[in-house]
């Protein structure tokens, strides 16, 4: 084939914005071109316990000889999902017209998801609600559930939340967008 991956594949955490914790994990991805041209490279990353956190796509042109590409995974997914230890990577290449060429995986070095940068808002126990009746007739017109959420970026939110009854029958939505 035109190009096939040369492995090994190799790992770090960048830190982008200079706070220590890193914004991405990045894969730097070895291939060996014999034909120049535009190649997608393509990785799925998955916790220790083979958990699907984030996809990510590098289209690039490539020139002929050994290669390397760079595939960055979303770091606050990584601290999201809540689990450190070491992180697998499928990848795959194909031509500029999705034609496969190869597929590898890669096990990166040991990561704690300490160390990912932090979403700029998450949801934080506890969360709490209550009935609220509105006209005073001793029925309640509402049920407010007061989320609680810790934002480390000013900014607007929405936050959206679906009702379901015992039997997962869904029963109203609602959103807040402040």
């Amino acid at each position: 084939p035109p190009a096939r991956f040369e492995p090994p594949h190799s790992d770090h955490g960048e830190d982008t914005d200079l706070d220590t914790l890193f914004n991405y994990l990045v894969v730097n991805v070895t291939v060996n071109i014999t034909e120049a041209g535009n190649y997608i490279i393509e990785g799925d990353l998955y916790d220790p316990f083979s958990n699907w956190l984030d996809s990510t796509t590098n289209n690039t042109f490539l020139n002929v000889g050994i290669q390397i590409v760079q595939l960055r995974f979303d770091g606050s997914l990584i601290y999201n999902n809540g689990e450190s230890g070491i992180f697998d990577v499928d990848i795959e290449l194909n031509d500029d017209s999705w034609n496969w060429m190869d597929s590898d995986s890669h096990s990166t070095g040991f990561y704690d998801h300490l160390d990912f940068q932090r979403p700029p808002g998450k949801f934080e126990s506890p969360h709490s609600d209550h009935g609220e009746d509105t006209d005073l007739d001793t029925y309640f017109n509402f049920l407010v559930v007061n989320v609680t959420v810790n934002i480390t970026v000013a900014g607007t939110y929405n936050i959206e939340g679906d009702l379901y009854d015992p039997f997962f029958n869904w029963l109203d939505s609602a959103s807040n967008n402040t």
